[in-house]
């Protein structure tokens, strides 16, 4: 397993200590703080510049201006813990921009062309950023990698107009749910790289082609 790995089997341990589950491995209170370290030692080493930070808030206020700082904050971390995550792009703007993967970014043909931030939310969102990258605010999300709107998918998939089962990524057992959001660190599929419209289209070849993995 993996430093992400571990951090979200802590995660789900510490919100349910008592949980049994033959398959899934137990982790050590000490293994715990060795991926938290490293998880830290990897957000910190990351090169953030200035463009990946505009890119970074208007992803942001796209998905989630209603959503409240704390529904903002889940965001910002599902796309740090791509960056860092082995089985997703490295860099900011390439995590941004994967097809189908942000919805505003997609429909929008990238993020650039999405609209800046209103002045004080921009602010708002550059400093939440940077305490971020610095440690001082920590993972709220439990290694998420994935969100969405399980409303509006469950609407979207009953029209056929997604892969049926996406709604909770088929299966998937959220980490947690903040207002309109719900986030997950792993998916229910044997489907390994979820940045493939493909692969997600395999489920159902007659759905449409539009089926957004982070919503």
């Amino acid at each position: 397993m993996g430093f992400m790995e571990v951090i979200a089997l802590c995660s789900a341990l510490h919100k349910a200590p008592n949980i049994k589950d033959i398959k899934r491995p137990s982790v050590t209170k000490q293994e715990c703080v060795v991926a938290r370290n490293s998880y830290q030692e990897a957000l910190s080493n990351l090169t953030i510049s200035d463009t990946d930070k505009d890119a970074l808030k208007r992803i942001i206020y796209a998905e989630a201006a209603n959503q409240g700082d704390i529904g903002q904050a889940f965001v910002l971390f599902t796309i740090l813990n791509r960056v860092i995550h082995k089985d997703f792009h490295n860099k900011v703007q390439q995590v941004i921009n994967a097809k189908n993967q942000f919805e505003p970014a997609t429909k929008a043909n990238g993020w650039i062309n999405l609209r800046k931030p209103p002045t004080q939310s921009a602010a708002k969102l550059d400093t939440m950023i940077n305490l971020a990258l610095q440690g001082v605010i920590p993972d709220p999300t439990g290694g998420a990698l994935y969100f969405q709107n399980v409303d509006i998918v469950a609407a979207r998939e009953k029209a056929g107009e997604v892969s049926k089962g996406l709604t909770n990524f088929y299966g998937s057992t959220p980490t947690t749910t903040v207002k309109d959001h719900t986030f997950y660190s792993s998916l229910n599929t044997t489907r390994k790289n979820a940045e493939s419209v493909d692969e997600w289209d395999a489920f159902n070849p007659k759905a449409n082609s539009i089926t957004w993995d982070a919503f």
